[in-house]
């Protein structure tokens, strides 16, 4: 009669031990990993587990062997064979490694063994599957400009024993393992990063693209009295109204979007004229050229600001002294001019 005496754990492993109570000692055949190590060391949620089984001189005469492999799946029948072969099982690990979490021990593999007179005993493990390193990251700002520092975010799993072994930011730069990094000229770049874990190392590669900043030249188109790049220039009232047209002009590069603001100056002093008879005058112009009128004699300051993609936006400024209309003639009485003109010489034959 076999008697459960205690369970020994041991570092990874877990034996159930017995004693025969009146009968001479037999040796247990234990179950372990193919090789060495007893860590799997997984890439894929679906995993194959390779074991095979260990019988010791002295062993009583074997029936078969039945293996739990505790996930739930049907227990394997081996029937007793010499040089027995290694025997695989997939596990189903979907969920350990979409969280992609360091290691799990959830499982334990059982061999139970069977002898042809009738006994019974058991052995087992705990195997512990690690996941692999998977590198990732993001970059902030996401799309930079020249000039200004990146930070490179390593979203790298799983953070356990895990380390940055090298970012290469594919510009010429030596590797390094600092995650800030600026260029300095524009273009795309293939940024790679380099992780490891005990399970190996792992790389990832991001295209950047990195480009110039925009910039701001607000320039007038007409309407002035003085056209000809004077700041402020001068605006002339005729008959209460001036209007003049201005634009982003040719020295604005590399924008995307345009914001116009009157920044000092009366606002009952002005409207902005649209396109659409419905926008509100009061409203900021957001195109390459704008229309503005004036009503009084004012001093007015117009702020264009201009941005693309990479967020660092330009300014430059228009200043514009509104004055009073031209000169008014006073109406004088109608009256005939008597005009007397002899020549000279004077020819009387003609």
């Amino acid at each position: 009669m076999l008697k459960v005496k205690k369970y020994l754990e041991l570092v990874g492993v877990l034996l159930l031990c017995f004693v025969c109570q009146n009968a001479a000692f037999t040796q247990i055949p234990t179950i372990q990993i193919c090789g060495d190590d007893q860590d799997f060391h997984i890439d894929n949620p679906i995993f194959e587990v390779c074991v095979n089984i260990i019988i010791e001189p002295g062993t009583a005469p074997i029936d078969f062997f039945e293996i739990d492999w505790d996930d739930g799946t049907p227990n394997t029948i081996i029937p007793f064979q010499n040089n027995l072969p290694d025997i695989s099982h997939i596990f189903d690990l979907t969920n350990f490694f979409e969280n992609c979490e360091y290691e799990t021990d959830d499982f334990s593999i059982f061999l139970y063994t069977n002898f042809v007179n009738g006994n019974e005993d058991n052995s087992g493990f705990k195997p512990s599957f690690i996941n692999a390193p998977r590198a990732s990251f993001f970059a902030n700002p996401s799309l930079p400009c020249v000039g200004e520092e990146i930070c490179f975010n390593s979203t790298s799993c799983p953070t356990e024993n895990l380390e940055i072994v090298s970012w290469d930011f594919g510009d010429g730069t030596p590797l390094t393992t600092n995650n800030k990094h600026t260029y300095t000229e524009p273009g795309t770049y293939n940024v790679i990063l380099t992780v490891e874990n005990p399970c190996g190392t792992n790389s990832y590669m991001q295209v950047i693209e990195v480009i110039l900043p925009a910039t701001a030249d607000a320039t007038v188109i007409s309407g002035v009295v003085n056209n000809s790049q004077d700041n402020p220039y001068q605006v002339c009232l005729n008959g209460g109204v001036a209007t003049v047209f201005i634009e982003a002009g040719s020295a604005s590069q590399n924008e995307t979007s345009y914001l116009w603001e009157v920044i000092d100056g009366d606002n009952d002093s002005f409207d902005w004229v649209f396109a659409d008879p419905n926008t509100n005058p009061n409203s900021d112009p957001v195109t390459d050229t704008v229309q503005i009128s004036f009503f009084d004699e004012d001093f007015i300051a117009i702020l264009l600001e201009t941005n693309n993609e990479c967020g660092q936006p330009a300014f430059d400024t228009l200043y514009f002294e509104i004055i009073g209309g031209g000169v008014a003639l006073n109406p004088q009485d109608d009256e005939c001019v008597e005009l007397i003109y002899t020549p000279d010489p004077y020819d009387p034959d003609l």
